[in-house]
């Protein structure tokens, strides 16, 4: 997945600093920090509504206490 910055000026700097902790200048933590300020955080995922009609408990014709078994 690329990665979205916030605008040019936060991708640079983020690319900076994400090679410097590629080499041990920058913890982990650090790192988190940047990747808060800098990238854009993903959209919450829309929910899917279903399209369908819900299928009838009336198959039969006759209510479902009319039915014998």
């Amino acid at each position: 997945m690329k990665k979205k910055y916030k605008n040019t000026h936060c991708e640079a700097i983020h690319e900076t600093v994400s090679g410097l902790h590629k080499i041990g200048l920058f913890t982990d933590e650090e790192m988190r920090h940047f990747d808060d300020t800098c990238l854009v955080k993903p959209a919450a995922p829309v929910p899917r509504v279903s399209t369908q009609k819900p299928q009838s408990r009336m198959r039969s014709g006759a209510p479902v206490y009319a039915r014998g078994k």
